[in-house]
């Protein structure tokens, strides 16, 4: 599995769980000029072709990224931190 930086597996996992808008992760993905130096070549590509248009975007995304970037096990221990986050700051 490859490994990406904290920050934009971050943000892909936010956009996996619904907390970034498809066109704010579009736009990320098409402006940031760095990003294929983090992320490498094969991943950017995904990124690049992925039609952002389709309903089914978050399932063909999430297809790409769980287990090939990011294990299915860290994206759920990441939605369940994410979970308690938003319960401790309701408290």
């Amino acid at each position: 599995m490859q490994e990406m930086n904290d920050t934009d597996k971050e943000r892909i996992l936010k956009f996996l769980n619904g907390n970034i808008s498809v066109k704010e992760f579009e736009t990320w993905i098409y402006n940031d000029l760095e990003l294929e130096k983090r992320v490498g070549a094969e991943l950017y590509y995904e990124l690049i072709v992925i039609n952002y248009n389709s309903k089914s975007i978050l399932n063909d995304l999430g297809e790409v990224i769980i287990g090939n970037y990011v294990s299915l096990d860290d994206f759920d221990k990441w939605k369940y931190y994410k979970m308690l986050d938003g319960i401790k700051t309701e408290v």
